[in-house]
């Protein structure tokens, strides 16, 4: 059997109404340049925080030694304190952090999308590559 009569239907009063899309409701859809503009912010903020987290770690190492990592790399014997190999890797892992975070954050800020790490870019292989494209 069917259904019954085919009747219209009556229109929903205008404040029962749904709008049919984000632009009838007044919303503007997010646009792809939005969402990849957030992404970076976003990425921005958590690069700067881990920066700023290896540098208080890099800080500390400078104080209690009172120099900066390259001098201490410079006069470090690993034949020494135990104790001194072991602040001397710690500070050489925060010091390459630091190092690496600064360079993808300024990659970042410069419209690079490309994540410094393994298989990708990172300042020694973008030096390198930039000498095998000058001239001699």
């Amino acid at each position: 059997m069917g259904r019954g009569p085919d009747f219209p239907r009556r229109p929903k009063p205008a404040n029962e109404q749904e709008p049919k899309s984000e632009e009838a409701a007044g919303e503007q859809p997010l646009s792809d340049a939005f969402v990849a503009d957030a992404r970076l912010s976003k990425r921005e903020t958590e690069l700067t925080m881990q920066l700023e987290q290896a540098r208080e770690e890099e800080a500390a190492f400078e104080e209690r030694y009172g120099m900066a990592f390259e001098e201490f790399q410079a006069s470090f014997d690993p034949r020494t304190d135990v104790n001194l190999s072991e602040d001397y890797l710690a500070w050489s892992r925060a010091a390459e952090r630091v190092r690496m975070l600064r360079y993808e954050l300024a990659r970042l800020l410069q419209g690079g999308k490309r994540r410094a790490g393994p298989g990708t870019s990172t300042p020694e292989r973008d030096e390198k590559s930039e000498k095998r494209r000058r001239p001699s």
